[in-house]
């Protein structure tokens, strides 16, 4: 039997306007607001490098105490130090490959680099555990305060920390 098609969103961004800076991001060319923004999904791709690598996705000219704090900030302080060579560590391969959820910590210490104007943060599984969602809501607070922060959340009662929320009628397409 067929599904309705859900409505995703591209929709809700046609309906809706998205302001960085007082700029509508539709004036923005593609290269300047993929410059400004960074995505905090719920499952991150970790690249064949080494942990300082892939943390330096998110801004390849960072320093190396540039990214030990946003590791540390992002969550990844236990999972380094328990690697041979901590930073420096090759991961990436099948064999060494870390969980989902160090992987979305890798995520946020990318972010937590790029010091971008836009955060886009999807936590529609990640806030089923309570930890979890208390250290991303004190990121937001605390350390994403000035940016503009898109938060895709499973329901309005996560919202509470929001200044706004909006919905959309049925979830979000693959």
């Amino acid at each position: 039997r067929d599904q309705p098609r859900s409505r995703g969103l591209g929709d809700v961004y046609k309906r809706q306007q998205i302001f960085v800076d007082s700029t509508n991001i539709a004036d923005l060319s593609r290269e300047s607001l993929r410059a400004q923004i960074a995505v905090i999904s719920q499952d991150t791709a970790i690249l064949r490098g080494t942990v300082m690598d892939n943390i330096r996705l998110g801004r390849p000219d960072a320093s190396f105490y540039e990214v030990m704090k946003a590791a540390e900030l992002a969550g990844l302080n236990e999972f380094v130090n328990n690697l041979p060579d901590r930073y420096h560590t090759v991961i990436g391969d099948a064999d060494s490959r870390p969980a989902r959820s160090q992987r979305r910590r890798f995520s946020i210490a990318r972010a937590l680099l790029r010091c971008p104007t836009l955060v886009v943060l999807d936590v529609t599984e990640a806030w089923g555990n309570p930890k979890t969602r208390e250290h991303e809501q004190f990121l937001l607070r605390e350390h994403w305060s000035h940016q503009t922060r898109i938060v895709l959340l499973p329901t309005a009662e996560h919202a509470s920390f929001a200044d706004g929320a909006g919905y959309t009628d049925s979830g979000v397409e693959d």
